[in-house]
């Protein structure tokens, strides 16, 4: 039953995206490595980009098992800074612009935007 939900839930997410961004470029698990301002190095993966014509959306799959709205919010909220970092990464790397940043919880069936 848990299988059957989670394609549902994907099946679901991949239409979702090709009914917003009908002509965007799809990227799973987009290797990034960004230099901060201090000389670290952070390197990891987005989960999931979508390159358009004005610029990039970057979704992050979260397997938090909360169905609740507050719990998702909140744990959603704690996933701004890496997020920032995957979006100055995208922007750094490309020159276009990250129009939106996204956690997506595939066991509740939602998506949030993350506003920087």
């Amino acid at each position: 039953m848990y299988a059957s939900t989670l394609a549902d839930s994907t099946d679901q997410f991949y239409n979702w995206v090709n009914r917003c961004w009908p002509n965007g470029k799809t990227y799973s698990e987009m290797p990034i490595t960004l230099r901060g301002e201090h000389g670290e190095i952070y390197q990891g993966y987005i989960d999931f980009l979508i390159e358009t014509e004005e610029g990039f959306v970057i979704i992050d799959h979260k397997t938090h098992s909360s169905k609740e709205e507050q719990n998702l919010k909140i744990y959603a909220a704690n996933q701004i800074a890496q997020l920032q970092l995957y979006r100055r990464a995208v922007e750094e790397a490309t020159g276009k612009k990250v129009l939106e940043t996204m956690i997506h919880f595939p066991v509740a069936g939602k998506i949030y935007r993350i506003a920087d």
